[in-house]
């Protein structure tokens, strides 16, 4: 799609649940400087725009039921200090963005119900400390990240000890953390529905997508 621009009154509609603008041309004033009040909304989806960064208004106040961000695909070099106020939050999505290791703010760790953290394909060479805090994203069965395409998937930083021992586990673990996924648009959790069907993402002959269903 080609659109560029939104009605601001979108983003103050009371009832929607869900809103997805993927593969358009969104960013600048029209988005970045957006008045965001949804109270009702779960899911935002807006994969493959132009967004340089996330407005101060998308906040754990003015969208407090929020469970699922996806934004990877953008130009995003920093997220917003705020971003630990999304209460319910469980997927993050922010691969194939331009973020660096100063990119993460130290709120993060408050999202006490992440369960999935994509940061695949940007310019991180190490991730704080704190992570280890959010235990949720640690738990060795519920929890995942993913990391590869990442500096820090290429240097000492996973095999090292210290503060990061922990964390450095994590990103070993097999089928995530720097494990290189089946396409750069879908991870293993895209894949693993118990009813076989495939995410629409992972529509690819790598994935071994087929009429819908994984092989």
């Amino acid at each position: 799609n080609k659109i560029e621009t939104l009605p601001q009154g979108l983003w103050k509609l009371p009832e929607v649940y869900e809103i997805t603008l993927d593969t358009n041309k969104i960013g600048g004033p029209y988005f970045d400087d957006a008045e965001i009040r949804l109270e009702n909304l779960h899911f935002l989806r807006m994969a493959n725009n132009s967004i340089s960064k996330l407005p101060p208004s998308l906040n754990g106040e003015n969208v407090p039921s929020l469970t699922f961000l996806d934004v990877p695909g953008n130009s995003i070099s920093v997220l917003p200090e705020d971003v630990g106020s999304f209460q319910y939050l469980t997927e993050l999505l922010i691969s194939r963005n331009k973020l660096n290791d100063s990119s993460i703010p130290k709120s993060m760790k408050e999202l006490k119900h992440l369960n999935l953290l994509d940061l695949r394909n940007n310019s991180i060479s190490k991730l704080p400390c704190w992570f280890t805090d959010i235990d949720s994203l640690m738990d060795a069965v519920k929890g995942n990240i993913f990391v590869s395409g990442n500096p820090i998937c290429r240097n000492a930083w996973v095999s090292s000890n210290g503060c990061n021992a922990v964390l450095g586990k994590k990103l070993r673990q097999e089928g995530s953390g720097c494990s290189k996924q089946c396409s750069d648009y879908c991870h293993k959790i895209d894949e693993d529905f118990s009813s076989g069907a495939c995410s629409h993402r992972c529509n690819s002959a790598n994935c071994g997508f087929s009429h819908g269903h994984c092989k």
